[in-house]
């Protein structure tokens, strides 16, 4: 499992990283997915809603974004995409929802990964499919259901 984070304005303290790492081999380990590698960039408001914009058409800041790496060369790169995490919308939301920063992004990480691996919530059953993976995810790491907040 190669969980490459990138943090170019320092928003993560060592624990949280720690944490992230932690959820990622969880995933990845449940998956049997442990040679594979995904991407993670920490960034601000400005870029995600200029990543969300570009991507996804929608001009508005959000918390997380995830891209599959559809390429043929995802085999022996085993690279199999990237993640965007808003840090400042995350904290915000955690805030509001009384949640710990740390449980929020974490849960967020397992987020995009999920998707990554094939989970969507387009459809109700999809996205109550994967809110039941994310709570069981979350509980391995002690993390409360935040659906229930």
């Amino acid at each position: 499992m190669n969980l490459n984070i990138s943090d170019p304005k320092k928003y993560l303290s060592d624990s949280q990283h720690k944490r992230m790492n932690e959820a990622a081999k969880i995933v990845f380990n449940e998956r049997k997915k442990t040679n594979k590698k995904i991407n993670v960039k920490i960034v601000c408001s400005e870029e995600m809603q200029r990543l969300n914009k570009i991507f996804r058409k929608k001009d508005k800041n959000t918390n997380v974004l995830a891209f599959v790496n559809d390429d043929e060369s995802k085999e022996q790169t085993q690279e199999f995409g990237d993640i965007a995490i808003c840090y400042p919308y995350i904290q915000e939301e955690a805030e509001s929802q009384g949640k710990s920063i740390i449980d929020h992004i974490t849960h967020m990480l397992i987020h995009g990964i999920l998707h990554i691996f094939g989970h969507d919530h387009m459809e109700s059953n999809e996205r109550e499919n994967m809110e039941v993976e994310e709570v069981r995810l979350l509980k391995k790491l002690k993390i409360g259901d935040p659906y229930s907040i």
